[in-house]
């Protein structure tokens, strides 16, 4: 099959370096593909002591759900056939999606379950959300029901009580906000994306990660090679809007101290002397104070170099981080913007920020939030543009993770 072609294990002591154990669920004989999914322990967990996992199977054209159980999420064994998930036409399209729940237990009893899925708008004639509503008594036989009412179209990723509210991720990066489990929900109206970047299937990496009990985020990157990218902390504002935050698990990628200095300045571009390899993580972080001129060229950031006059770069604002490719020519940085990221904060004119870097990969913090996500192209060098003041960067440091 060669891709989405199993479900695989992977185990980890610390949330950051993660092993490979097995594949523990393998599709049927002529499946197309096979679809991603979550798991949940049982309502009746506490006497049972049974893990649930959903996956889908596209044959034929049609995608269905089935589901597997564990006792001790090592050992998974398909349920049987007649549990299968089947779309249910009712409300939804017969030749649509149907795949990756996520559940919420509800205040009766139930748990219930929010996935991929395609409404049919001949049947439903009320403003509702693109994707899938059903709930199940046993986690395993399950129900289908009328989409939720709401504003939001798109892949299903994750859902997660917070607070009082219940907040969904969709595709990209998309967040909604529901005061229940049934609905309706809306799209955040600041920080609408938490990501804003080159990633997929962003979810809630559920139970208590953190002290206080709150969820983590787990995403992949895309356009590119496929693979897991450093879990995310969240913060709920005192307007109940979702923002992602480095979470300090993460700290573990700063095993070892490299070197910060720089090679020399060359009134543009500061490179550090250190040398950076793609088969590493590093962890760079540092102060800039921004310039205070309106209207200025003068601006902050890190380049990543490719030729002797080009590359990648990172510039710094206070109300957003902008991402694109710059140029070198006579003496003059030309930029072109390819991402800005705002996140509907001022971030101030002094900034600690922290830039992780793996493989092809760049993920920017500013005072611990995150701003962009995205693929960079680097020929191990990486540079830091002043501006004006050659001391408008201060305390920087780099890490390995080995």
């Amino acid at each position: 099959m060669g891709k989405w072609d199993a479900h695989e294990l992977a185990t980890s002591s610390d949330g950051v370096n993660w092993t490979f154990k097995k594949e523990i669920i393998k599709p049927l004989s002529g499946t197309e593909w096979i679809g991603t999914g979550q798991l949940w322990k049982s309502p009746n967990f506490e006497n049972d002591s049974i893990w649930i996992s959903n996956y889908s199977e596209w044959v034929n054209g049609k995608q269905d759900i089935m589901f597997a159980t564990s006792h001790d999420l090592t050992n998974w064994k398909k349920v049987s056939g007649n549990k299968r998930f089947k779309q249910d036409t009712r409300w939804y399209k017969a030749d649509g999606r149907w795949d990756c729940i996520d559940v919420v237990k509800g205040d009766d009893g139930y748990l219930y379950g929010y996935f991929t899925a395609d409404p049919d708008p001949e049947k439903v004639d009320y403003e509702y959300c693109g994707f899938g509503f059903a709930r199940s008594s046993d986690g395993i036989t399950w129900e289908a029901l009328p989409p939720v009412k709401g504003d939001l179209h798109g892949e299903f990723g994750g859902i997660e009580k917070i607070g009082e509210k219940y907040y969904i991720t969709i595709s990209e990066g998309r967040i909604g906000i529901g005061d229940s489990f049934k609905g309706p929900f809306y799209g955040q109206k600041k920080n609408s994306n938490m990501f804003d970047g080159d990633i997929y299937f962003p979810r809630f990496f559920h139970g208590s990660a953190t002290a206080d009990g709150r969820p983590l985020v787990n995403h992949f990157y895309k356009n590119g090679i496929v693979y897991s990218a450093p879990l995310k902390d969240i913060e709920i504002d005192a307007e109940d809007i979702l923002r992602l935050k480095w979470w300090k698990g993460n700290s573990v990628l700063k095993n070892k101290s490299l070197n910060a200095g720089y090679i020399g300045y060359n009134n543009l571009i500061n490179l550090l002397e250190t040398n950076f390899y793609p088969e590493r993580t590093y962890v760079i972080e540092g102060s800039v104070r921004l310039s205070n001129k309106p209207d200025s060229h003068d601006q902050r950031g890190l380049v990543f170099s490719q030729e002797e006059n080009n590359g990648d770069y990172i510039l710094f604002f206070r109300d957003r981080t902008s991402f694109g490719n710059y140029v070198i020519e006579d003496n003059v940085i030309t930029y072109q913007e390819k991402n800005s990221v705002a996140r509907d904060m001022d971030y101030g004119t002094i900034q600690n920020f922290r830039v992780v870097l793996c493989n092809d990969m760049v993920e920017v913090y500013i005072d611990d939030y995150l701003t962009v996500i995205q693929r960079v192209k680097l020929n191990e060098k990486i540079g830091i543009i002043t501006g004006e003041d050659v001391n408008s960067f201060t305390n920087v440091k780099i890490w390995s993770n080995h």
